[in-house]
C-alpha cells in the first residue's frame, strides 16, 4: 500500500498504481484523499452465522444489480448492520 501511495504522490495515476500493486482504485483513492487513514488496519471480529448469512445475501444482491465491491464496502456494510441491529432496526 505504501509503495502505491508513494507512486501516486509522485505523479502516477491511482488506476495505474492500483493495477500495479493489485489494490482497488477506490481503496487507494480513499487513502490518497484522506478519507481513510493510510495506516488503518482492518480488524474483523467474528460473526455469528446469522450475521454472515445476511452479509452474504447483501453481497449477492449488490452483485445482481451490477455493482462491484471492495473489502472496505463489505466491512462498512457489516458495521452498518451491527449498528442497526443494536438499535433494534430490522435489516433485510
Amino acid at each position: 500500500m505504501a509503495k502505491a501511495i508513494a507512486e501516486v504522490r509522485n505523479g502516477s495515476s491511482v488506476k495505474v498504481a492500483g493495477e500495479k500493486y493489485n489494490i482497488a482504485q477506490r481503496t487507494l483513492g480513499n487513502k490518497i484523499s484522506g478519507k481513510t487513514p493510510e495506516n488503518r488496519k482492518m480488524v474483523i471480529k467474528p460473526s455469528t452465522e446469522n450475521e454472515e448469512e445476511r452479509l452474504v445475501n447483501w453481497i449477492i444482491e449488490i452483485s445482481r444489480k451490477g455493482f462491484s465491491l471492495v473489502v472496505e464496502d463489505i466491512l462498512n456494510e457489516r458495521t452498518l448492520m451491527k449498528s442497526q441491529e443494536k438499535r433494534g432496526l430490522n435489516y433485510l
